[in-house]
């Protein structure tokens, strides 16, 4: 087989991992093919008992023991009438969050049923679940959790959308409509083909994350090929898909992160990560066209100060001051990511190209949802973390 190595994709991510006493190695930038070194098999209860064999075969950055990822596709199976869904009837704690029965849904006009493989965990569930999300008040109880997945249309009307029944897709959904289940509507215009190179397990951890990242530098950040990016949190979900998008797309990018990520940054691409924890970014660091800030507090009160004028300042978390955006001379937003189809496409377009690799630090099954949201909750997690769906 003839090979060639294209320049933009020779770079390598070595990772060490352990499971069971298996060493892995994780290659990746060979015409975008991604290489594990070293399987290896366990077997874990399933949801609803029983036991399945599970195979490690996945794009994983970790040192923690790491679960499932193959699964079968199913597309031939017949829908059932009730499902398993893993959902909240209070707010609270962990201990609030539990596995549930619910009616499969029905999909409408322009809309897909779609059997859930993979469903990935962001900070938006704890603070659903803990009652501080706006958008999620006591009236929506009981609810189901989880905003994307990856997986396969069971249902759809020929023709209606641009989808059809058994292919791969991906998405990101609306509010109203939860992922941590067997099945999900999803609309045609949330939806797209999932990448080709790479599992349900590692496709699932991409939309939300990826459409946050994605809009915050392009759609609103307004970033450019040869501009200049500082992204603060470039080791989170969010933040690790940012600084490739970045790179991809010909800008430089400087990263902050701690001093336990520095070498996980440079891995992704940065051409300057600043250990937070050793050094003060805004002395090493100006003229910056656009800043996507992941983190808030003091590290945005710090930002406006590397700015260049008519520079940006664009954040997921908080809303930035107007009083200093102005006296700066520059813009600052706050945004909330919307589900994109279209952007879910170019954004698998970029992946399948071998440009963009997200990692997923830790795989969970359904029924443990809980104690997966609690370790993004605690902060401590690298990437993605993502649920498996039997």
């Amino acid at each position: 087989m003839n090979r060639t190595c294209d320049p933009l994709l020779r770079r390598q991510l070595l990772y060490p991992l352990s499971y069971g006493g298996v060493y892995l190695s994780i290659l990746s930038g060979w015409n975008g093919l991604v290489g594990l070194i070293g399987s290896c098999f366990a077997r874990e209860p399933g949801l609803g008992g029983g036991s399945r064999s599970i195979e490690v075969r996945s794009v994983i950055m970790s040192s923690q023991t790491i679960s499932p990822s193959e699964i079968s596709k199913g597309q031939n199976e017949k829908i059932p009438k009730v499902m398993n869904v893993v959902r909240i009837d209070e707010f609270g704690g962990p201990e609030v969050v539990h596995v549930a029965e619910a009616p499969v849904p029905e999909q409408g006009p322009g809309e897909l049923l779609v059997k859930i493989q993979a469903a990935s965990v962001n900070p938006v569930d704890y603070k659903i679940r803990s009652g501080k999300y706006p958008a999620v008040q006591g009236d929506k109880l009981p609810y189901t959790l989880g905003r994307d997945l990856a997986g396969v249309v069971v249902a759809c009307v020929p023709g209606e959308t641009g989808f059809s029944i058994g292919e791969d897709v991906y998405a990101y959904v609306g509010i109203e409509r939860g992922c941590y289940g067997e099945f999900v509507v999803v609309k045609d215009s949330e939806a797209c083909r999932k990448p080709s190179s790479i599992e349900y397990t590692v496709a699932a951890g991409v939309p939300l994350a990826g459409i946050t990242a994605w809009q915050g530098l392009f759609r609103h950040g307004g970033l450019q090929s040869g501009q200049t990016v500082l992204i603060h949190g470039g080791s989170g979900g969010v933040g690790h898909l940012a600084v490739q998008f970045a790179k991809a797309k010909g800008a430089k990018v400087i990263t902050t992160v701690s001093t336990k990520n520095v070498e996980f940054a440079q891995g992704l691409g940065a051409d300057q990560v600043i250990d937070y924890k050793i050094e003060k970014f805004e002395e090493v660091v100006d003229g910056v066209d656009l800043v996507f800030d992941l983190i808030g507090g003091e590290t945005q009160d710090r930002s406006w100060a590397v700015l260049k004028a008519g520079g940006v300042l664009v954040c997921t978390v908080q809303e930035p001051s107007q009083e200093q955006a102005k006296s700066h001379g520059v813009r600052a937003m706050r945004y909330t990511a919307e589900p994109s189809g279209p952007e879910l496409c170019e954004i698998a377009a970029l992946i399948d190209r071998g440009l963009v690799i997200p990692h997923i630090s830790k795989l969970f099954f359904l029924r443990e949802a809980a104690s997966a949201i609690k370790l993004v909750e605690s902060g401590n997690s690298r990437g993605k973390v993502v649920l498996t769906v039997p």
